[in-house]
């Protein structure tokens, strides 16, 4: 289990009433340092956390930005070892599509042939390149959880390297409504409430 720090969470008042997280501040050089605040559930950006055979390009599709088909294409041949050009492909994606939206405009061109596990690579990727390192990509995927209405987002956010929400009661309240919707990701749900509630009995 490793533990990175973080600046703001999403923060739930009442469960008819959810906010998403304000942005983390920039960094004092401009630079990004990646999600230094959230709580992270796997080791970053090394080989893929999420263990299953790379998509070949020819799953991409025709209608996808270059610029976001080549880093696709390119985490999905890195998958299975260690992030080495996908890193710099994800820079390309950021400076194509600039960073308002960044997960949501990445999350909707990029076809539904592609599995939802190379666009939750990348967007983790874009995490560690974008200058509020990362707050505006989880607050995206937050909102996908708290709207619980397409699988491949739900997929999507719950394997991002960082726990999403601030508080673990709020972050078990989505889930269990998450869970409902979406019995396939039970387990996974099941998995980080688990592992988050012993992360917090150590700390």
């Amino acid at each position: 289990m490793y533990s990175c720090a973080v600046n703001s969470f999403l923060v739930i008042r009442t469960a008819a009433r959810v906010r998403p997280n304000p942005s983390l501040e920039r960094t004092s050089t401009g630079l990004a340092l990646g999600p230094r605040s959230a709580r992270c559930h796997h080791p970053l950006r090394g080989p893929s956390a999420i263990p299953v055979p790379a998509r070949s390009a020819q799953t991409l599709g025709v209608t996808m930005n270059t610029v976001l088909q080549e880093a696709v294409s390119i985490v999905a041949s890195e998958r299975s070892t260690q992030f080495n050009k996908a890193h710099e492909a994800a820079r390309s994606v950021l400076e194509a599509f600039g960073e308002e939206g960044i997960a949501e405009r990445v999350a909707s061109e990029i076809p539904g042939t592609v599995s939802w596990e190379v666009v939750a690579d990348l967007l983790g990727l874009l995490v560690w390149s974008t200058r509020d390192n990362g707050a505006s990509i989880r607050r995206q995927a937050e909102q996908w959880l708290i709207q619980g209405s397409n699988l491949r987002e739900v997929q999507i956010a719950l394997h991002l390297e960082a726990y999403p929400f601030e508080e673990l009661e709020n972050m078990e309240h989505v889930f269990s409504q998450v869970a409902k919707s979406f019995p396939t990701v039970v387990r996974r749900c099941e998995a980080l409430i688990k592992e988050r509630r012993e992360q917090e009995r150590r700390q």
